[in-house]
Order: C-alpha cells, then structure tokens, then sequence
C-alpha cells in the first residue's frame, strides 16, 4: 500500500480541516480543500431573484452550486416567478456570513415556478360549444392568455361556435389529463358566418365595403358587430335582436381593433315580453369589454 500525509499545526481551539485525496499507481496526493464565507444571511436571501444568487456564492467560492425549482405558484402570483424558496449549504438552512463552510460542499438554491396546470375540457370535446363561454372556462382555470379569433364559415350553425383550440405546446390537440404550461397561448377559434348582404354603418345595405373602407376595415367592424350581438343573445337568452339597418346610431372604431357600437336592440324576457331601447359598449377581437 501506499501511504499520504499532511502536516497541520493547531494552535488552540477547534478546527476543521478537508482534504480531496487521489492516487494513482505510485503516488498519493493530498489536497486541502479551503473554507469560504458565505455571501449573504440566509434570510436576506429568501425572496431574491435565483440566478443572482448563484453568481453571489460562485463569486465568493463555493464550487458546487445548483438550483431546483419548485413549480408552487398560481398565475396571480407571476411577480414571484424565480425568486428564492429556500436556500441550503451542505443541508444546513439558516447560515450567515460569519460561518465557514468547506467550498465544496454544495449549494441548492431552491426557487419558485408557475405550477403546471389541466386544461378544463379536451380541444375535441370543447368543438360546438359557445366561444365566449369557453374562453371564461379556460380563463377561469388559470389561462391568462386564452383568446378568441373569427374564423369565416359558410355553415350558419358553426357561427358563435368554437372550430377549434390550439395551444402553444399541443398545436394538434390536448385531452384534459395534458399537463399545460399556464402563460402560454391558448386560441379558440370560433366560426364567424358571413351572410352575403351586410349593412354599413350608414345604417343602408351593402354588398360591398364603400369605398373609403378598405375590405379588411370592414370584416373587422362586422366582425365586431357580430360578436356584440352574440354577448347581447347570451344576457338575454328568450330574445335579443340588433337593428343594424334601421336604429344604428353609431359604431366608431377606437384605433386597437374594437369598436364603440351604440344601436336599437329589441329585448324578450322568459314570459314574452319585448321592450325597444339601446345598446352599447366596446367590441372587437373577438370579445366585448364593455356592454350596457
């Protein structure tokens, strides 16, 4: 066998030495392994941004620093994404900058994520529902991102009608038991039926946009205005029906794609009951933010 050795003097108290030991055929290194401080108090570091941390206690020696995330958060608390769950050198928790630890014993640096979450219903099984009402389910379970777009459809019964969903990571479908990543970007397609005569917000029929409205100007406003009155129909299910042609006072486009639209509606209730008045709000790309 072959013998190491390290001489070392202690002059009174305790003291903590490490050696990294390696052999080879005919020889024994010995290697001591240094102490280092470390750069902060633990409780300073709770709540810090983790990759500032790593550079923190590489800069100050320590060799062996990792992180871990912890995937704990709700889409409401976003702002917390990456800050510093707990923080740990060779097990211990609680550490200040006056403790000596060996430079090799490892750091975990553990820090916290958005959690993963379950679509509410499959891409195949939502297909036919109302879009508006899909779109409220998937902001309801935590898809900040869930959006509607129009697409054109000859079939009048897919109009209003989610087409189909796409999301980021499952562009060709999920079921309900698919883990998704809750910011990313969920779009409900929905049917948008185009009947062939439309009405210009001149309140006359056209066949065809004006014009000084160019073709796109004018899918997006009947697009608008198609999506105002399919809000208008789910607040008043025994009946609502906009006078596009004979009572539209105004439908003024605000410049992001939505429109301000104030127009006669015709409202039933649950006995039959019908009143004449006016509606009005905000709509456009695919929702209505404001309605009255």
């Amino acid at each position: 066998s072959i013998d190491g050795s390290a001489e070392f003097e202690v002059l009174g108290g305790d003291a903590s030495f490490l050696y990294e030991v390696s052999c080879t055929s005919d020889q024994v290194e010995l290697m001591s392994v240094g102490l280092v401080n470390p750069p902060a108090d633990s409780s300073d570091l709770l709540g810090s941004d983790q990759s500032e941390a790593i550079e923190l206690f590489e800069s100050a020696g320590f060799e062996a620093v990792s992180e871990r995330e912890v995937k704990d958060l709700s889409v409401d608390e976003r702002d917390k994404v990456n800050s510093i769950a707990s923080i740990s050198i060779g097990g211990v928790e609680q550490f200040s900058t006056s403790d000596d630890f060996f430079a090799n014993q490892p750091v975990e640096i553990v820090h916290h994520q958005l959690r993963d979450i379950n679509p509410p219903e499959s891409s195949e099984s939502a297909v036919g529902r109302n879009y508006q009402e899909t779109v409220d389910l998937f902001l309801t379970a935590g898809f900040a991102n869930a959006t509607a777009k129009p697409v054109e459809t000859s079939n009048e019964a897919e109009d209003g009608k989610v087409v189909r969903i796409k999301a980021d990571s499952h562009l060709f479908g999920f079921s309900k038991d698919d883990v998704l990543w809750p910011d990313e970007k969920i779009v409900i397609e929905y049917g948008l039926y185009k009947e062939e005569e439309r009405v210009s917000s001149s309140g006359g029929q056209q066949e065809s946009p004006s014009s000084d409205t160019s073709s796109s100007d004018w899918d997006e406003e009947w697009a608008a205005r198609k999506t105002f009155e399919r809000y208008g129909k789910l607040l008043y299910p025994y009946g609502f029906k906009c006078h596009w042609n004979l009572d539209l006072v105004t439908c003024e486009p605000q410049g992001d794609g939505t429109y301000f639209i104030k127009v006669g509606v015709t409202i039933e209730n649950a006995f039959g009951n019908k009143i004449r008045t006016y509606a009005q709000g905000v709509s456009g790309n695919g929702n209505v933010t404001i309605f009255m």
